[in-house]
């Protein structure tokens, strides 16, 4: 029978293979989990890739992975914003094309790249919120009626 000790150090294995086949697979945690345990369904590939992505070690490596990758291949968050404002500004000063007997448009400025490129800074610079959810568990019903949902705020 296998140790404590054991089981950790073979878990603490498949996560740091799962972390790397991760980041191979396009950041696709189910076809992760099927790439490394095919016997996996799909849908049991997806129970996986949600278990190994809510695991606290694993978003430590993958949190360690990007930091090596970022030092590797220098990719600071100046560099970033540099190269996204390059395709803003690219986009902006592109104008639509027109074919001159027929009107036909022949090319135009590519808005959705600029405005995945506006969104990415946005969410570098902290302009975005994202939706949390909260619930709240206790004895006590909220507002004195027993069958209240959880709650749930948007920010």
């Amino acid at each position: 029978m296998a140790t404590n000790k054991e089981k950790l150090l073979k878990q603490e294995e498949y996560q740091k293979r799962w972390v790397s086949a991760y980041f191979n697979n396009s950041f696709n945690g189910r076809i992760t989990s099927k790439f490394l345990k095919p016997h996996l369904t799909l849908q049991a590939a997806e129970v996986d890739a949600a278990r190994m992505l809510g695991n606290d070690r694993v978003k430590e490596l993958i949190e360690l992975k990007q930091a090596e990758i970022a030092i590797r291949e220098d990719i600071s968050l100046s560099f970033l914003v540099g190269e996204l404002k390059s395709i803003i500004f690219d986009v902006k000063s592109e104008t639509t094309e027109r074919d001159m007997i027929t009107g036909r448009i022949l090319s135009k400025p590519d808005r959705a790249n600029a405005l995945k490129a506006i969104d990415i800074l946005g969410k570098l610079g902290g302009h975005y919120v994202t939706k949390q959810e909260i619930t709240v568990k206790g004895e006590q019903p909220l507002f004195g009626d027993d069958d209240i949902e959880p709650q749930q705020l948007n920010g």
